[in-house]
């Protein structure tokens, strides 16, 4: 039986490259946020509900004009649409940004710094349908 010439990532290394990719990847979602309501602001009633807050007993929005808040909310403005776009697209940035990484290097900026790389039977790095099945036992397994 021959002897395999890699060694494997200890948990402890895994766990450390998988926080290095938490904080990037964060960082890259609320800059995605910040652009997305940059570009696509809230509404004038969804203003108010955020910087006041609807259910606030310290809030100085009268009952009545809460009622036409959230009536105004309940409409279907395209806002909630838009809002869901965004998530979409915050969170497909961030599948993108570790299969990609995988696809292309075969590791993530966490896994390049702690020289941990994923690798196939062949010793190249894995294929885009092997990164996304791969990337499915990541969310399964958290």
């Amino acid at each position: 039986m021959e002897a395999d010439p890699f060694e494997y990532a200890s948990l402890v290394q895994r766990l450390a490259a998988l926080f290095i990719d938490a904080v990037i990847q964060f960082v890259i979602f609320f800059l995605w946020a910040g652009v997305a309501l940059a570009v696509f602001p809230a509404s004038p009633a969804e203003s108010v509900v955020i910087l006041h807050g609807a259910d606030s007993r310290d809030s100085p929005i009268s009952a009545s004009d809460l009622r036409d808040l959230r009536e105004e909310l309940g409409k279907d403005t395209g806002a909630q649409k838009l809002r869901g776009m965004q998530i979409v697209g915050g969170i497909s940035l961030l599948v993108l940004y570790t299969v990609r990484f995988w696809v292309w290097r075969g590791q993530t900026p966490g896994k390049m710094a702690l020289r941990i790389r994923i690798i196939g039977v062949e010793a190249r790095p894995i294929g885009i349908g092997r990164a996304i099945v791969r990337y499915n036992g990541y969310i399964a397994s958290t």
